[in-house]
């Protein structure tokens, strides 16, 4: 499982989260920002070391991509011209997950989805361009989830309210709290 709703994490099929190095990291972010799709090897080096590349970026990010299909047995990292695709199923990220329980339009729904919520998307590398459209992307589909649960609790707190204005609760003067100073 991967989490980007907050610091970008790999969670093993054990449960137990896989360390990574940052390079890793910083290439999985790219890889899971653009999940599904290829992702040319010059824009996964520049991506990965955006001011200092190696001198031999190529060599260099075969063998973080080695490193990192190691650390992950459980995911395939594809080879594909020009460059790596991140295979990964309908629940295997948490942002993927959180689509499509936005999707179902429910209160309940919604609800679960607010929670897989950790922190910021892409947490370290929502300024970066490794992951910055997605993570902005996110952050305004979770704007629009919050929204849309403030709704719905709006409606179902509705019908109460309208009961409360028609006869609203005796209180008695003698049941008032008063502040004394």
């Amino acid at each position: 499982m991967f989490l980007v709703l907050g610091a970008v994490t790999v969670v093993g099929p054990d449960g137990r989260v896989v360390a990574l190095s940052d390079r890793q990291r910083s290439l999985l972010a790219s890889l899971l920002a653009r999940a599904g799709t290829v992702v040319s090897v010059d824009n996964l080096v520049e991506l990965v070391w955006p001011e200092d590349p190696p001198q031999d970026p190529v060599a260099a990010l075969h063998n973080q991509v080695s490193r990192l299909r190691r650390a992950i047995r459980f995911t395939r990292i594809e080879t594909v011209a020009p460059g790596y695709r991140l295979a990964v199923g309908p629940d295997d990220v948490d942002s993927q997950r959180f689509d499509r329980l936005v999707r179902a339009d429910t209160a309940g729904s919604l609800s679960e989805a607010l929670s897989l919520w950790q922190g910021a998307a892409y947490a370290e590398f929502a300024e970066s361009p490794v992951a910055r459209f997605e993570a902005l992307r996110l952050e305004e589909a979770r704007r629009q989830a919050t929204e849309l649960g403030m709704s719905f609790a709006w409606t179902r707190a509705l019908p109460t309210f309208r009961l409360w204005r028609r006869s609203p609760p005796n209180i008695r003067s003698e049941n008032v709290p008063t502040s004394s100073a």
